[in-house]
């Protein structure tokens, strides 16, 4: 899912200007690391609640911009062009402070990418503290003084509802790799291609500040 997710970010942005990034959530850099091998002139920086997370990000990413920051409380200083959120905004009690904090900061466009509608077990067991509701995040990001530009949905049938009722069942987030689970990443990876587009819970907003 995440390569796929990284497709469809990169489609997203495809035709944006933007000469600097901001991944908000960067994790350890894998989304930025893609970014720069295909906008090398980019300015690319991240933060992310994690200091694990960030020191994994330095060794893979040793001229980006790394800090350690809960974009709920607090806001970084310099301006970009481009800033990403992926799978986090789930993740946050407070998204609304965290778009607030952002938005003196975009000088361009803010992407979004999350999950709406049902809530399944497993996805509580990784620490979503909601799935959007719909509307939900258009009204948050305007509340938060920005301007949906573009909203696209994608993972009708294979991901949601079916990958995500079965996630718990087939164990699809357990830690280990195998061979056998390598070989059937690389099956659902081809399988998930087959998604009718324009439906499903994963959405991807684009926004832009009103000021």
């Amino acid at each position: 899912m995440s390569r796929h997710t990284r497709r469809l970010i990169f489609r997203a942005c495809s035709n944006l200007p933007f000469s600097s990034l901001l991944d908000v959530g960067c994790g350890p850099g894998l989304f930025l690391q893609e970014a720069k091998s295909r906008y090398p002139s980019l300015r690319i920086a991240g933060i992310d609640v994690s200091s694990t997370a960030i020191e994994r990000a330095r060794v893979r990413l040793p001229d980006a911009d790394l800090c350690e920051m809960d974009i709920t409380v607090q806001t970084p200083s310099r301006r970009y062009d481009l800033i990403t959120m992926i799978d986090v905004a789930e993740h946050l009690e407070n998204d609304l402070a965290a778009f607030r904090n952002l938005e003196p900061i975009c000088s361009g466009y803010l992407l979004i990418c999350t999950l709406e509608g049902k809530m399944r077990a497993f996805e509580k067991e990784i620490g979503h503290v909601r799935n959007y509701r719909p509307g939900e995040l258009k009204s948050k990001l305007e509340e938060s003084g920005f301007k949906l530009e573009r909203f696209t949905r994608w993972g009708w049938p294979f991901y949601s509802p079916l990958y995500r009722n079965l996630s718990t069942e087939i164990d699809a987030h357990h830690k280990s790799i195998t061979l056998t689970r390598l070989a059937l990443a690389h099956v659902a990876y081809l399988i998930l291609l087959l998604n009718l587009p324009g439906r499903g819970d994963l959405i991807i907003a684009l926004a832009r500040p009103l000021g």
